[in-house]
């Protein structure tokens, strides 16, 4: 999990951070919270930490003197301002200081939730993370890899993503960005995509009419052929000739 650190001179905004950004959801990890600026750069330059969520403003070292003296040693540290000042010598500052993220307080669920996972995905690709994964096995997060086999197994009923990810206790946004990570395409394209998968193969080793096969997966009969037409540049009767080609000239 990447280590995060807060720091803000108020303890209720810490904790409205800490529940916010959802962070363990995303893999995250709290370690270290301070009120003290002096003390979060002594916590930095000792241990590991991936992502910095600061104040501006606060009594002694600033957020902003604070961010500058870690850049001196540490480039790579991700730091996300959330400030109640929206000063444009701040977000000049903050520009320098190669600050991933500026928000300003009140910060909104659905804010915070696109910065963890612009943050997430970030930080995934520069330390190569699930750069071609795509097995359910290898899926990290337990929930989003049990949604998966739900789905792969209950693919011919109607299913919402919406459904799916409160039932899974997945945040909807996130749920978005796993289907992402792992396929490469939304919810609707994957499950389309593992349906056309299934006709093709019922096409391949059963007998079952077409309309048969159509009916099974739920789809009208017309526009089933499109859609597989549309997927392997075939229509249905066309891939099921093939095959049987195929097959017979192994027989021989």
């Amino acid at each position: 999990m990447y280590q995060v650190m807060i720091v803000d001179d108020e303890q209720w905004s810490i904790k409205m951070s800490e529940k916010l950004f959802h962070w363990e959801e995303y893999g995250f990890n709290i370690a270290y919270k301070f009120t003290d600026a002096r003390k979060a750069l002594d916590a930095i330059r000792d241990n590991h930490v991936d992502v910095l969520l600061i104040d501006i403003r606060m009594p002694g070292i600033s957020g902003l003197e604070a961010m500058e003296e870690i850049r001196k040693t540490n480039s790579r540290l991700k730091i996300i301002i959330l400030s109640g000042y929206s000063l444009f010598e701040f977000a000049q500052a903050a520009i320098k200081l190669d600050v991933f993220e500026y928000c300003l307080k009140p910060l909104s669920e659905d804010k915070a939730i696109e910065v963890i996972t612009r943050l997430k995905e970030r930080l995934d690709q520069e330390n190569g993370i699930f750069d071609s994964l795509t097995a359910s096995n290898a899926i990290e997060n337990v929930r989003f890899n049990e949604m998966i086999k739900y789905i792969n197994s209950h693919y011919r009923e109607k299913l919402y993503l919406n459904e799916l990810a409160e039932n899974f206790e997945i945040n909807l946004t996130y749920c978005c960005f796993l289907f992402k990570k792992y396929y490469n395409c939304g919810f609707n394209a994957y499950l389309t995509d593992y349906k056309m998968k299934q006709a093709a193969h019922l096409l391949r080793e059963s007998k079952m009419d077409i309309d048969r096969i159509a009916e099974y997966l739920n789809y009208d009969y017309v526009y089933f052929n499109k859609l597989f037409k549309k997927h392997f540049d075939k229509t249905p009767r066309q891939y099921r000739a093939e095959h049987m080609k195929t097959v017979s000239s192994h027989e021989e």
